[in-house]
C-alpha cells in the first residue's frame, strides 16, 4: 500500500467508520502546550498490545508524543517511536529540533485526531484520519517575529508496524492509502 498524498514535511499549519477499532483509553492531549519541566506523555497498556485496537491507540499516543515534542522542543521519544526512514517523522523531529536550537518555539497548535480508519496489510496497520491543527504562535529562531499558523483539518495516514518489542510510525503523510 501507499500513500495517496504528498509526505508531510515540515508543515507548520497542521495542527470514519463506527466500526473501526479505537482504542479504549481516553487519549492524554492537552489543550496547553507542556511547560520547560514537562515529561513526555506515558504510553497506555493499549498501545503496547498486537492488535488493531493496539495500533489505533499507538497512533493516539504518538500524536501525543508529536505535540510534545512541538511545544517543548524535546524530540527524544518522537525520535524513538519514528523510523530512521520515514520521512515525514524526520521532516518534524529535524524541524522541531532546529527551531528549539536556534531559541524558537511552537505554542498552541496541538493536533487533535478525528475518528481513525485502520486497513491492515502484511503486518503494516496503516492508520487515517483528520488532524486538525488550530492557529498558534510559532517563531523560527530567536530573532525572527512572532508568527502564527493558520491552522486547519487535513487528511493525515501513518503506516505503523509492531516488533517484538513496540510499535513504530513506518510513514507520515498527508491524504489516505491507496
Amino acid at each position: 500500500m501507499r500513500f495517496g498524498g504528498i509526505v508531510l514535511a515540515a508543515l507548520l499549519v497542521l495542527g470514519g467508520c463506527s466500526s473501526d477499532p479505537v482504542p479504549k483509553e481516553p487519549a492524554a492531549t492537552s489543550a496547553t502546550p507542556a511547560s520547560p519541566t514537562a515529561t513526555p506523555p506515558d504510553m497506555p497498556e493499549q498501545a503496547r498490545q498486537d492488535s488493531p485496537e493496539g495500533a489505533a491507540a499507538f497512533v493516539k499516543y504518538y500524536v501525543d508524543v508529536f505535540n510534545y515534542a512541538a511545544s517543548t522542543g524535546d524530540v527524544d521519544e518522537l525520535s524513538r517511536l519514528s523510523a530512521p526512514t520515514c520521512e515525514g517523522c524526520q521532516s518534524y523531529i529535524s524541524l522541531y529540533r532546529k527551531t528549539y536550537d536556534a531559541g524558537g518555539y511552537f505554542k498552541g497548535a496541538d493536533w487533535t485526531l478525528g475518528d481513525l480508519r485502520l486497513q491492515e496489510e502484511d503486518g503494516t496497520s496503516y492508520v487515517t484520519t483528520i488532524a486538525k491543527a488550530n492557529p498558534g504562535p510559532y517563531r523560527a529562531t530567536a530573532n525572527d517575529p512572532e508568527r502564527t499558523s493558520t491552522g486547519q483539518d487535513n487528511q493525515v495516514s501513518f503506516a505503523v508496524s509492531k516488533t517484538k518489542s513496540a510499535w513504530h510510525v513506518d510513514q507520515l503523510g498527508l491524504g489516505g492509502v491507496e
